[in-house]
């Protein structure tokens, strides 16, 4: 017997939980009515933190999701297929409600922090200063190579906000 395949809609999800839009956490709810989902867990958090992924899941019905899917769906309906859920300010637990925005894959690669030597977003270190350069569609920008490294994260935030416009991740914000 295939196991029964849900539609994760607006309805279904406010009807299995809470959801503080202030805070992003989801909880429980309690069921009526001889609900399959049972009351074990009603009141109690309903994602956790995923190390593996840096961020908060959960399962419904055998199923994993994000928890920033399921909180965008729950308080806005239905995310459109080939999209995902961007956290604006990067933080993959801050599930509230305002962080949260549809964005297609390459809006969402706009904000993602920066690794590495250089603790600001696109700056390397390079021979005779900080090189900023940036990255869209597969198109490399190269900004310029300046003497400080505040300097070259100033022109990298001036290039995003250009580039990206409301997915730029601003590293002097």
């Amino acid at each position: 017997m295939q196991p029964l395949k849900i539609q994760l809609s607006k309805s279904l999800l406010n009807s299995l939980l809470n959801y503080d839009p202030l805070t992003g956490e989801l909880t429980w709810k309690e069921r009526v009515n001889n609900s399959k989902f049972n009351n074990t867990y009603a009141g109690k958090p309903a994602a956790y933190f995923d190390k593996e992924l840096g961020r908060m899941r959960m399962k419904i019905e055998g199923k994993m999701y994000y928890a920033s899917r399921i909180a965008y769906t729950m308080f806005h309906g239905n995310i459109p297929k080939g999209l995902i859920i961007d956290h604006k300010n990067g933080n993959t637990v801050d599930n509230r409600i305002s962080n949260l925005v549809k964005a297609t894959y390459s809006q969402n690669a706009c904000n993602r922090a920066g690794t590495g030597q250089v603790p600001f977003k696109g700056i390397d270190k390079v021979y005779g200063g900080f090189r900023a350069r940036i990255c869209k569609s597969g198109k490399n920008y190269y900004i310029g190579t300046y003497s400080s490294i505040y300097e070259a994260a100033k022109a990298y935030d001036r290039f995003a906000k250009r580039l990206h416009r409301n997915f730029a991740t601003l590293n002097m914000a």
